[in-house]
């Protein structure tokens, strides 16, 4: 190639990839992702734009798969892991939010988006301890987030430090008076500490602003119910169950304060209410606690070969916890292995739109159809599971039997040649470069 043909080759491309950068910045996103398909898909930051278009167009699935495969291509780059926690959390699964986000402060640990993200996390999954450390470095590196003084005084009360919690509301709300997180946290201060006649004002304020909050409708009628304020607190606890029924301390407050107003019978309908959902919350509790004896159940008896038993058993914690992707694929990799494809097939499946960004899933559902005889299907598996894991010796050892199997010698050996690149140790990928090399040598005379 000369000098003046390679320069119009990357010019094309990053004409290409302007015109992708423009059109996401209009909101046209599926044009932005038809260019970025044209584009060096080689490239660590495609992926990472591409995820970025699916994410604004709330298809998470496909911003996982995108973003993980930024991160597996560059692991050195801290937004694509920060992007990833976000539309992790954005699909509901925390744990993998968190993981993403502890594994971009590893890489910069004074990034203020990352501290923000994790702390918020770490709130949420009352891991106070994690939160606090967390937030008061945060507070040190940007004191004027007003959200991060709001977020170390939550932690504080959470624990019962009122004595430092205030301070930190009282921070948030000198750099934002609108700060709705303070207020309430401020207020709910005062009522811990024996000075709720004060606490009314700021959760005032606090539904004025954030007025499809749960939290300060609840501690209003908290506070006007310890004032003796009752048709005032009934209104406020029943503003905060039309934002969140399903909070059982709502209903018990409601019912005592319809127990003082003569309401006997509203009184025993809350009561009724509260004692089911502390049941049901008791009850997934219960769940998750036997599925993960189950699953210790189903390893063990996986070391001792036994793996009809564990298969059984993990059905039986997957009746408890269906949604839990991991336990899905333990029971599709033992099904695999007892030549129940079909059931092996919807396991992993069903395991792939939980979790769309993890490798293992795709390898295994390579596996799956390779033995069930879909070479097609197999291979695109294989390849995303490359995406995601690039040391993945394995999918490149399928990749070059499949190519085999095709007669397409030349691939099949640059498919080995990886695996053995990879895992060196392993005598079967060796095995299978010679191989290879032997057919396509055979196959050019």
């Amino acid at each position: 190639m000369t000098l003046a043909v390679l320069f119009l080759f990357l010019a094309a491309e990053d004409s290409v990839i302007d015109q992708a950068k423009k059109a996401f910045d209009r909101g046209r996103y599926h044009d932005a992702l038809r260019l970025w398909d044209k584009a060096d898909q080689s490239r660590c930051d495609i992926a990472f734009f591409q995820g970025l278009a699916y994410f604004r167009l709330h298809r998470l699935p496909e911003a996982i798969l995108y973003f993980e495969t930024s991160v597996a291509c560059d692991g050195r780059q801290i937004q694509p892991r920060i992007a990833l926690a976000e539309v992790y959390a954005a699909a509901g699964d925390p744990s993998r939010a968190l993981l993403a986000y502890e594994a971009a402060l590893k890489i910069a640990p004074d990034s203020v988006e990352a501290m923000r993200g994790a702390s918020a996390l770490y709130l949420t999954n009352q891991l106070n301890d994690k939160a606090v450390q967390l937030l008061e470095r945060l507070v040190r590196h940007a004191p004027q987030d007003a959200a991060a003084h709001a977020q170390l005084g939550a932690v504080y009360a959470a624990t019962s430090r009122m004595e430092r919690a205030e301070p930190e509301f009282t921070s948030a709300l000198q750099l934002d008076s609108r700060n709705a997180s303070a207020l309430t946290g401020l207020a709910n201060v005062y009522m811990k500490t024996d000075r709720t006649a004060q606490a009314p004002a700021l959760l005032k304020q606090a539904v004025s602003i954030a007025s499809q909050s749960y939290e300060p409708w609840f501690l209003l009628g908290a506070a006007y119910a310890s004032q003796g304020s009752l048709e005032q607190a009934l209104a406020s606890f029943q503003r905060a169950m039309v934002l969140d029924e399903h909070q059982p301390e709502a209903h018990y407050q409601i019912a005592m304060v319809y127990g003082k107003l003569g309401r006997t019978t509203d009184r025993n309908r809350a009561l009724q209410r509260f004692r089911a959902l502390k049941d049901s919350s008791e009850n997934q509790n219960e769940s998750k606690r036997q599925a993960g004896r189950l699953v210790e159940e189903a390893r063990a008896h996986v070391e001792q070969g036994n793996l009809k038993a564990a298969s059984q058993i993990l059905e039986k914690a997957l009746e408890l916890q269906s949604e839990d992707d991991n336990t899905r694929f333990r029971l599709a990799a033992l099904q695999f292995d007892l030549e129940e494809y079909t059931a092996a097939l919807a396991n992993v499946r069903h395991a792939i739109v939980r979790a769309p960004g993890v490798w293992t899933y795709y390898h295994l559902l390579g596996l799956l159809e390779k033995r069930m005889g879909g070479l097609d299907a197999a291979e695109i598996a294989f390849k995303t599971a490359l995406r995601l894991n690039t040391k993945a010796a394995d999918a490149y050892n399928h990749l070059g039997d499949i190519a085999m199997r095709r007669s397409d010698f030349s691939n099949a050996a640059a498919s080995f040649r990886k695996a053995v690149e990879i895992d060196p140790a392993e005598a079967s990928y060796r095995a299978n470069l010679e191989a290879a090399e032997r057919s396509a040598q055979r196959s050019a005379k």
